[in-house]
């Protein structure tokens, strides 16, 4: 609501949310080919994902929704800032 009044769009890959979205559509829909382990060797859970290493996938996952969060926060915390200041 408060991005709507500011006439703000919300930018996906601003905060982050296009890379968790990119990394759960992978891992869900997937042939385990090269190209797949390339793409999540590039993401850094290969290795995970061949152990089975399913807590470690899913705390990469969390991590990378909180970076968004805090990317977010900031985003917002300082138009609200701006918005003290005016």
């Amino acid at each position: 609501m408060y991005l709507s009044h500011r006439n703000v769009s919300v930018d996906h890959n601003f905060f982050g949310l296009k890379t968790l979205s990119d990394t759960i559509e992978l891992l869900l829909e997937h042939e385990e080919n090269r190209e797949f382990f390339d793409k999540l060797s590039a993401m850094g859970i290969a290795s995970m994902y061949r152990r089975k290493q399913w807590h470690r996938i899913h705390a990469y996952l969390l991590n990378a929704y909180l970076q968004s969060l805090e990317n977010m926060n900031k985003a917002l915390g300082h138009m609200a800032q701006q918005d003290l200041e005016d």
